[in-house]
């Protein structure tokens, strides 16, 4: 669990594909520091910041820093997580379960 890992994701808590990432490391009872990215699709909101695009060429959300890589699509990333972290508390069987639902 030494492996750093930084999850950007929306900072409004409105999309549902950050949701099933922030979800899935919670499950895993991660360490991890989050960066809250704005999306920008609220006019009242800050603009998206510009150095995210560094992070995510199409500035889309949620991404993931792991170690030296970033992924940003959310399917790709609990596939990875699954990857390098690859148990529940509960056992991999759930793991298994678990995925399969939270990837509708």
């Amino acid at each position: 669990d030494d492996m750093p890992l930084t999850l950007f994701r929306d900072a409004n808590a409105w999309c549902p594909f950050s949701h099933r990432v922030w979800f899935w490391m919670e499950q895993l009872e991660l360490r991890y520091a989050t960066t809250r990215i704005h999306l920008g699709g609220d006019p009242r909101e800050p603009a998206k910041q510009a150095s995210y695009f560094d992070v995510s060429p199409r500035g889309t959300c949620p991404a993931l820093r792991v170690g030296g890589d970033t992924i940003t699509e959310s399917l790709d990333i609990l596939w990875r997580l699954e990857r390098e972290f690859p148990r529940l508390p509960a056992g991999r069987g759930r793991t298994r379960r678990v995925l399969s639902c939270v990837c509708k």
